[in-house]
């Protein structure tokens, strides 16, 4: 069972060991808000950008979405770029693709957050702040670690010149552990933020 387990000491040394994929992560977030602000300034037209996964984020503040559909939305929003990020994982070179990923998906991120914040002025800033922003920054350290969780296994396969190697019990531990990360923070979108939302404080929208 050692094998499959995932414990601190395992957390710590990942981290540890892929300190350098971790900082290159953060400085790929740095470039994307940079990016993000350029848009934002530069082009009045940049809600035409924001894909209709993030336009769910306008129903369920203005209370018109049904559970089922912001979960599922939610669900496929941050499914879709995890999958990807595995298949690229399965060679060690296309997994630096995965910064890509990432900085696209912080660059809709920080466009939707302020057309939130654009459109409901006062009220758009508290359902970034208690809403919208918590959950979507949880999403990414999950996007990063599973990202980085495949670089570290192709760079590993790369080594060896295995192509299976590190597809092991623990990889599929980590793995699975993001995807049941990203099914509660839907659950949460979906069956909790409503409650949220009629609460005094966001009477406002």
């Amino acid at each position: 069972m050692r094998g499959i387990s995932l414990t601190k000491n395992d957390i710590g040394y990942h981290f540890r060991k892929n300190s350098s994929y971790y900082i290159s992560f953060m400085v790929s977030i740095i470039l994307a808000l940079i990016i993000a602000i350029i848009i934002i300034i530069s082009n009045e037209g940049y809600l035409s950008l924001l894909v209709s996964n993030n336009k769910i984020l306008y129903s369920l503040i203005n209370g018109t979405a049904t559970l089922n559909n912001i979960f599922f939305s939610r669900l496929t929003n941050f499914s879709f770029p995890m999958l990807l990020i595995l298949i690229l994982g399965l060679n060690y070179y296309l997994c630096f693709f995965s910064f890509v990923i990432v900085m696209y998906q912080f660059v809709v991120f920080i466009m939707t957050a302020y057309a939130i914040i654009d459109i409901y002025g006062f009220g758009g800033i508290l359902s970034d702040l208690f809403l919208i922003v918590p959950v979507n920054l949880i999403f990414f350290v999950i996007l990063i670690f599973l990202s980085v969780v495949c670089l570290e296994r192709g760079k590993e396969a790369e080594r060896n010149r295995y192509f299976a190697e590190g597809y092991n019990g623990l990889f599929f531990v980590k793995v699975g552990a993001c995807f049941l990360m990203v099914i509660l923070l839907s659950l949460v979108v979906a069956f909790i933020f409503p409650l949220i939302l009629k609460s005094a404080i966001f009477s406002i929208f």
